[in-house]
């Protein structure tokens, strides 16, 4: 794994070099992370390991997320044999004759689209949202919410029964 990141980072490196990012559109996480060890602007001195640290923090994250994702409708889908014979049955057409999903046909995919938003409504990949803090009082709701406030929203309450669980 070493020396896969020590490739990316170099490749990043290279390209740069060679002049070949267009502006911010075209940077990516290791673009950002390169700029920020060359000009020290978090006032955090950032080392090769480092970075290889958090892109490999962003590759499991994302990798984690997925899998997690991918075992929770194979869950569902288990457990109702309706919308799996639904999901077949799209799959079936959108790809007859086809060995290989190409991109193009996940757009022809609605209803596997529909059953992964619903598993991940049921299932979120992240329950409770990033903590917030209120700088001035807020009435939500009827209830009071002081000014610094620290307040955690509940993703999984509210897409099980709605806002009162806000």
């Amino acid at each position: 794994m070493d020396a896969f990141l020590d490739r990316v980072i170099k490749e990043h490196q290279e390209r740069k070099e060679l002049g070949g990012q267009d502006g911010d559109d075209q940077r990516d996480f290791v673009d950002v992370l390169l700029h920020l060890q060359e000009y020290s602007e978090i006032g955090v001195e950032m080392d090769r390991d480092s970075i290889k640290a958090l892109i490999l923090d962003m590759f499991s994250a994302a990798t984690e997320t997925t899998a997690m994702t991918v075992e929770w409708v194979m869950a569902e889908l288990t457990k109702n044999s309706e919308v799996m014979k639904k999901a077949q049955d799209e799959l079936r057409r959108v790809m007859a004759g086809k060995k290989k999903v190409e991109e193009d046909d996940l757009h022809q995919m609605h209803y596997l689209k529909c059953v992964i938003k619903e598993t991940l409504r049921l299932h979120p990949v992240a329950p409770l949202l990033a903590p917030k803090e209120s700088n001035t009082e807020v009435m939500l709701q009827g209830y009071s919410i002081p000014s610094n406030t620290r307040v955690i929203v509940n993703a999984w309450a509210i897409a099980r029964g709605g806002l009162r669980h806000v």
